[in-house]
Order: C-alpha cells, then sequence, then structure tokens
C-alpha cells in the first residue's frame, strides 16, 4: 500500500469510523475495489491528508457541499463524522443556516431533518 493510501485509510478511519471503513474496504467487489483504493487515496490522502484545515473544518466544508448538492446519504454520514472531528451542535446548526439561505430553505430542511435524526440515534445509542 501506498504512504497516500495508509494517510487516506487513516483519515477516513478517524472520520466515518472504523467499522464503516473496514465493511467498505473488505466488502469492495471486482467492481468496486478500484474505486475503493483511488477514493481512499485522492479523497482522504491527497484532499484529506493536507494540513492547512482541521478535520474539524473540513468535516464543516464537506456538510456545506453535501447540503447544497442534496446528497443526503452522504450528508448523514459526515455528520456523525464531524461530530467525531469535533463540530459541535451549534457548529452544525449555525452551517445548516449558511445552507439554508445559500442553497435554499429544502436544502436547510433536509440537513436540519437529517442532522436531528443522527443526533437522536446518537442519544440513543448512549
Amino acid at each position: 500500500m501506498s504512504e497516500l493510501f495508509e494517510r487516506g485509510l487513516a483519515n477516513r478511519k478517524a472520520t466515518l469510523g472504523e467499522e464503516y471503513v473496514a465493511k467498505a474496504i473488505e466488502g469492495a467487489t471486482g467492481f468496486t475495489r478500484d474505486f475503493q483504493r483511488v477514493m481512499t487515496e485522492y479523497c482522504w490522502g491527497a484532499c484529506w491528508g493536507r494540513e492547512a484545515l482541521t478535520p474539524r473544518e473540513r468535516s464543516l466544508i464537506v456538510l456545506a457541499i453535501l447540503g447544497t448538492l442534496g446528497r443526503s446519504e452522504e450528508f448523514a454520514l459526515h455528520f456523525r463524522g464531524a461530530l467525531r472531528n469535533g463540530a459541535t451542535e451549534e457548529d452544525l446548526q449555525d452551517l445548516l443556516f449558511h445552507v439554508m439561505v445559500y442553497a435554499g430553505v429544502p436544502a436547510g430542511v433536509e440537513g436540519f431533518r437529517i442532522g436531528r435524526r443522527v443526533l437522536d440515534e446518537q442519544a440513543g445509542a448512549s
């Protein structure tokens, strides 16, 4: 494995959780194996491996983009990751106000709906 892959794997696990990442990589098929490798190297190694932004800041940026694009499943995954990376509920609430203003009320509504579901799930797991 390349150094970039190893760095990406560490970043990916720290944000998305060991169990999620292991399932994605170990469950890769001939069709998805290269995708998992490239995503780990490129997204999580080359992009998330840069040093100017903190993991918390990166998580908030990713959530703003995903919320704007309406990528609900990925938004929920990265909402959990943002909490793992130190984002507070207040951070996430303010981020969603920005999404609502700049991407539209429906995007904000969906973001708050998903965020509440994730927070409720985590409260139930505690």
